[in-house]
Parts: structure tokens; C-alpha cells; sequence
């Protein structure tokens, strides 16, 4: 089979004449000299990041520093026109610089913009209708994710949230990494056996040791995705993978009905979760309200918290249920939600 490409036979423009062979080519500048001899893909990356091509590293720069920072210094990010000019020009091609100087190394670019006092200042408030440019004085307050939600809750249930861990890729060669123009039959059959041993033991280990009514608690990315409509990673925003980048951050009521009465605030409420044998082992009221502050908000209360916490706990029926009532209470503060 002929695998080039070639022009229509009704062809009829001056640059061509009809099945002519089109040549692959990049749109300007020249592929890089090491890449000469590579494949396609190869020569079209290798010409994509090289420092001649600033736009790309200035476009990936400025989508790492949104990431972190929730504002792009070019917004929308995709619309780098000529006449949308970057919030601050100067740092936008620092930053630019510093890609290139890290050749493309996205952790390490991420280590970078978290080492900023702008990163570890307090979070603003981003108000994209105000008169007033933004002037990035710190991170833009935003919601965590489902996925940092989840995770975060997971922390006030499970004991150990790496109890099950998908398997890796090492673990999948037992049937997909095999040669199958070497192997026989039998062969093929016990390497088969042996992944579905493999896969029922884990099965039977996620049942036994992560479930709780019928759900898997381990941590988001060791789920399935994505995961179903009425999974609280789903009504927390969760893309639907039918596309890229259809993760939501919107408020909806059924989040708000989740926090106020779902299966998770049962969970930590109950006998057996981290948050409740924690509290329960407290000997004092204040050890008590300390540790759920820690454990929701990460820090001890001031003095009003204190007294408003210390006030709902004694006038409760029983501890139990006052506690309760704070840790539900911290659960559904703005506090807990956003990262400030």
C-alpha cells in the first residue's frame, strides 16, 4: 500500500499538479539539525521546542503559571492574538526564558512558581469584570478540585487511603507486554491465569479493606474514571473524558445537599472513621476541639472558634453529638473549601 500522502486526482491549483506527493513541512524556521534523520513526529517535536520558537514556550509558560496561579498572565489562555497583550509583558518572557532553560521540564518549572513570595502570599479575590487590572499580588483564591476534595475527605475516613492502588504498568505486561509471535498457546494461557489471579486477589483486597457501602475509598486517582454521574467526584466537577478540560469548578445545589447530608459526612461521623476514633480518644474538651480543627482546617481555633465550639459540644445531648456537629459544621465552611 502506497502510504503517502498525495493530492487529489481533480487537483487544480497553480502550486501542484494532481497526486503529486505532498511533502511534510513545518510552517516556519528549519527542524533542528539532530532531528534530520527521525521520523516525523520526532523532527515535528523537535522543531516545536526549539528556543527559535518562543511562542510555543511562552504558550505552555503561561499555561503552568494559570495552573498555579488561577490567572493567566494572557487570558483567554488560548488566545494569543497580537492585539490581547499579556498582563505583564516583562514576566511573561521570563518566565518564557525559564522554560526554555528548564527545556520543557514541567515539574520542575511548577517547583519554581511555588517558590515565589507571590505563590505563598494570601490568595485575592479575581474578579475578571472589575475596572481595575489584576495584579497578581498572590494566587487567585479558587475551590479544590473534586479530586482534591475527595482526597481530602478520604483523609477523615480511611485509615490508609494507599490501601489499593491500581495496577501499574509492570503489573499489566503479565497479558498486554507479552510477544505474541513467540508464545504458544499454553504459554499464553497460563500468563493469562496468572493476571487473573492477579486481578481477583486485588479485587478481593479493595473489597475487604477500602470499601464502605458498597463505594472504594481510595484516593481519586486510583479510581475509575470518570467516575459515575452521582459520585461526589462527579458533582463536584469531575470531567466526563468525552473531551479535554471538562472539569468544572461552577457551584451547584446537589454539592451543597452532598456536604450538608451525604453518605461521607455519615461516614466520618461514625464508629471506625480516622476523624471519630481520633476525637473519641481525646481526654478533654480542648484536646478534643483541637483535633478537629487540625484535622478539617489544619490549624487550632483562636478564642472566639474556641468558645463557639466548646459551647455547641457541652450543649449537646451527649459529646458525641456536639462534636459531630462542629466537624459538620467545618466540613461546610468556605474555609475548608477554597485554598486561600
Amino acid at each position: 500500500m502506497d502510504d503517502e500522502f498525495r493530492l487529489p486526482h481533480d487537483y487544480q491549483y497553480d502550486d501542484g499538479e494532481p497526486l503529486d506527493v505532498v511533502e511534510p513541512a513545518v510552517l516556519w524556521g528549519k527542524i533542528p539539525e539532530y532531528a534530520e534523520d527521525e521520523d516525523n513526529r520526532a523532527r515535528f517535536a523537535a522543531w516545536l521546542t526549539t528556543p527559535d520558537n518562543r511562542q510555543f514556550a511562552r504558550n505552555i509558560a503561561n499555561r503552568m503559571w494559570k495552573k498555579v496561579m488561577g490567572v493567566g498572565l494572557v487570558e483567554p489562555i488560548d488566545d494569543f492574538q497580537e492585539g490581547n497583550i499579556p498582563a505583564i509583558p516583562e514576566l511573561l518572557e521570563h518566565l518564557t526564558d525559564e522554560m526554555l532553560r528548564l527545556k520543557f521540564d514541567l515539574r520542575e518549572f511548577v517547583r519554581l512558581l511555588t517558590s515565589t513570595e507571590t505563590y505563598q502570599s494570601v490568595a485575592v479575590i479575581y474578579d475578571p469584570t472589575a475596572a481595575e487590572p489584576h495584579r497578581y499580588a498572590g494566587p487567585a483564591l479558587k475551590r479544590m478540585t473534586a479530586e482534591q476534595l475527595w482526597d481530602s475527605l478520604l483523609t477523615l475516613i480511611a485509615t490508609n487511603e494507599w490501601a489499593y492502588q491500581r495496577p501499574t504498568a509492570q503489573d499489566l505486561k503479565t497479558v498486554y507486554g507479552i510477544d505474541m509471535s513467540v508464545l504458544d498457546y499454553e504459554e499464553f494461557e497460563q500468563s493469562y491465569k496468572n493476571y487473573n489471579d492477579y486481578k481477583r486477589d486485588l479485587n478481593r483486597s479493595r473489597s475487604k479493606d477500602c470499601g464502605l457501602n458498597g463505594l472504594t475509598l481510595v484516593r481519586a486517582s486510583e479510581l475509575p474514571q470518570p467516575s459515575g454521574a452521582s459520585h461526589l467526584l462527579r458533582q463536584f466537577g469531575q470531567g466526563d473524558r468525552e473531551a479535554i478540560e471538562t472539569a468544572k469548578q461552577s457551584a451547584t445545589v446537589p454539592q451543597i445537599l452532598t456536604l450538608f447530608n451525604g453518605w461521607m459526612t455519615h461516614a466520618m461521623l461514625s464508629e471506625g472513621s480516622v476523624i471519630y476514633d481520633s476525637v473519641s480518644q481525646q481526654k478533654t474538651l480542648k484536646s478534643a476541639v483541637d483535633t478537629i480543627f487540625l484535622a478539617i482546617l489544619t490549624h487550632e481555633p483562636d478564642a472566639d472558634m474556641r468558645k463557639a465550639a466548646e459551647a455547641e459540644i457541652k450543649q449537646s445531648p451527649n459529646p458525641a453529638v456536639g462534636c459531630g456537629n462542629l466537624i459538620w459544621a467545618l466540613l461546610n465552611t468556605r474555609e475548608f473549601l477554597f485554598i486561600d
